[in-house]
C-alpha cells in the first residue's frame, strides 16, 4: 500500500511539473521608453549610453566623415529603446527590462537587454542579456527573482504571411544571493514556446 502511494504521489507531482513547464508569461518589449522607463536608463546605465556616444563621437562615425569642406553633415547619433516593465521580486515595484538597439551596441547576435531594478530608491543595473529574443517568464523564483527564459538564434521559414520558428536555441537566467542576474545558465533541452 505504501508503494502505491509512493507511486501516485510521483505520478502527481511529474504531471503538475510537466504543465508548469508550458506555463509561460510572454514579456513583450515595447518601441520606446515611457516616463518610468526612461528615468530607470537615466539612473542605472548612463555610462553604456554615454560610452556608446563617446565611442561613435571619437572613434567610429564622426570622425570618418569627410573632409571635403563642401560636405556639410549632421552628428546623426541615434538609440532605439525599446522597455518593459515587471515586477520581478514580487516586491510590488516593478523592475524595468530594455533594450539600446545601436549599431555599436549590436552585433550579429543581437542586442543588450539591460534588467534595471529599483533598491532603496536607486535604479541599479542587474545583469544583461545578450541576443534576447522571446523573454518568458513563469511563477518560478531563485533567489527571490523571477528566472528569466530567453531564446536566441531563432531560424524561421516563411510561408506567405506565415512566419514559423523551426529552431532556437533556450537559455534560462537566474540569479545570484545578491540579486544580480547571471549570464545565461545553460541551453535547455525543451521548448519554451
Amino acid at each position: 500500500m505504501k508503494q502505491i502511494i509512493i507511486i501516485i504521489f510521483l505520478l502527481t507531482a511529474s504531471v503538475s511539473h510537466s504543465s508548469e513547464n508550458h506555463d509561460f508569461q510572454i514579456l513583450e518589449l515595447e518601441e520606446r521608453l515611457d516616463g518610468y522607463q526612461r528615468d530607470a536608463v537615466i539612473e542605472a546605465i548612463p555610462d553604456e549610453i554615454i560610452g556608446l556616444f563617446e565611442m561613435y563621437f571619437t572613434e567610429s562615425h564622426f570622425p570618418s566623415f569627410p573632409i571635403d569642406s563642401h560636405i556639410r553633415k549632421n552628428l546623426g547619433f541615434f538609440i532605439d529603446f525599446k522597455g518593459s516593465s515587471v515586477d520581478l521580486n514580487d516586491d510590488g515595484i516593478l523592475e524595468v527590462l530594455v533594450t539600446l538597439d545601436h549599431t555599436l551596441a549590436c552585433g550579429s547576435g543581437g542586442c543588450y537587454t539591460y534588467i534595471l531594478v529599483k533598491e532603496n530608491g536607486t535604479w541599479k543595473n542587474k545583469g544583461t542579456l545578450f541576443g534576447a529574443g522571446n523573454i518568458h517568464l513563469r511563477n518560478e523564483f531563485i533567489n527571490g527573482f523571477q528566472v528569466i527564459y530567453f531564446q536566441t538564434g531563432c531560424m524561421y521559414t516563411e510561408s506567405g504571411d506565415t512566419k514559423k520558428i523551426t529552431g532556437c536555441n533556450n537559455w534560462k537566467v537566474v540569479t545570484n544571493e545578491e540579486g544580480n542576474y547571471l549570464d545565461r545558465v545553460g541551453v535547455l533541452k525543451t521548448p519554451i514556446n
